[in-house]
């Protein structure tokens, strides 16, 4: 095999593989159940860290993870809100996220949003406003994935 043939299969492969990933998370975003949450920011030095937004997720429901609970565990949206350890979701659960008990919070991966630079000290403001809400896509498997920000029920975007 030639150098230039080596070195251009060298660099496709990372070139597909970033392009296979954003194809998925955009496949996630158009086809899953859409669900918003509110949100809140949990701590006030440290929330606005870089460009990413975090705030705490309120999944609705009463128990959640605690301290002594490490590993899988998934919250059922829709018809009831319940939580569980564990890698199943209830029978009747129709809309739920798969996460994990870490520290003892659930954590599913939309714990933090990407914004520009410019203004991110007044959706900081706003978010510890308790204004604020998530827009979901959540698929069959339970991967939720944010789709936009809301605040007063519009996205941060329009406003």
């Amino acid at each position: 095999m030639s150098k230039s043939l080596r070195l251009g299969v060298a660099l496709m492969i990372p070139i597909i593989a970033l392009s296979v990933m954003a194809g998925l998370r955009h496949y996630r975003q158009l086809f899953g159940q859409e669900v918003i949450l509110p949100i809140q920011g949990y701590d006030p030095r440290d929330l606005l860290s870089g460009h990413y937004l975090r705030y705490s997720v309120d999944y609705g429901v009463v128990e959640s993870c605690t301290y002594s609970h490490t590993g899988p565990a998934v919250i059922c949206l829709r018809p009831d809100s319940a939580f569980r350890m564990g890698t199943e979701a209830p029978y009747n659960c129709e809309v739920f996220i798969r996460g994990r008990c870490k520290t003892g919070r659930f954590v599913a991966g939309i714990e933090r949003f990407y914004i520009p630079e410019e203004g991110s000290m007044e959706l900081d403001r706003r978010v510890r406003g308790k204004e604020a809400a998530l827009l979901l896509s959540v698929n069959q498997n339970g991967k939720a994935v944010i789709k936009d920000l809301l605040f007063n029920g519009r996205s941060w975007r329009s406003q």
